[in-house]
């Protein structure tokens, strides 16, 4: 018998992102209309929103044998990069490490702990209605570098970088994120 493929199951769209969503108790975050009840749009991206999962794992050997028998986890480096479209003062106050909030501007310079904020990121189903994939960092710092590329012929997309924190109150298995594949909007 031949292999069942669903087309509909292949993920072809954008990804909307949206900040200091509050997360759920247990995932996902419910929708209503789509769209989550706190938190901010960051505004229209450019170029794909990338989930990236980077598990740290040590080998297990034995003197009896030449393989390796076992491996555990020792680290785990969740992030969700993308490039913001929209240059606005929000996401300049939101998306710089060190930057301070100068009330409609943002100046840089001896902040040494970063704000820490969640992200999500919601991508509408091929199947159309009210079916969504969720992708949450519960708690997470932006950071790396910075760079604003003003060009002629181009826009001035800001790459980001949020990394994922382990949020310790949460049950061990969904500290960092979570990734959910259908999500019903009501």
């Amino acid at each position: 018998m031949p292999a069942v493929i669903t087309p509909l199951n292949i993920h072809v769209g954008r990804g909307d992102l949206w900040m200091g969503v509050a997360a759920p108790v247990s995932p996902p975050v419910p929708l209503t209309g789509g769209l989550p009840a706190t938190g901010r749009f960051v505004g229209a991206t450019i170029s794909a929103a990338n989930f990236i999962y980077r598990p740290v794992t040590f080998d297990i050997r034995t003197q009896q044998d030449t393989g390796i028998v076992g491996y555990v986890i020792t680290e785990e480096d969740v992030r969700l990069e993308f490039e913001i479209g929209e240059l606005t003062y929000e996401n300049l106050r939101d998306f710089m490490i060190g930057a301070f909030d100068q009330g409609t501007f943002v100046s840089i310079g001896s902040i040494i702990i970063p704000p820490v904020s969640s992200i999500l990121l919601i991508a509408p189903k091929r199947t159309g209605g009210s079916a969504f994939i969720e992708v949450m960092l519960y708690a997470c710092v932006f950071s790396e570098d910075r760079t604003f590329p003003f060009q002629r012929q181009g826009w001035t997309n800001v790459r980001i970088i949020a990394r994922g924190q382990s949020t310790l109150t949460r049950q061990q298995g969904d500290r960092l994120a979570f990734f959910h594949p259908n999500v019903i909007s009501s």
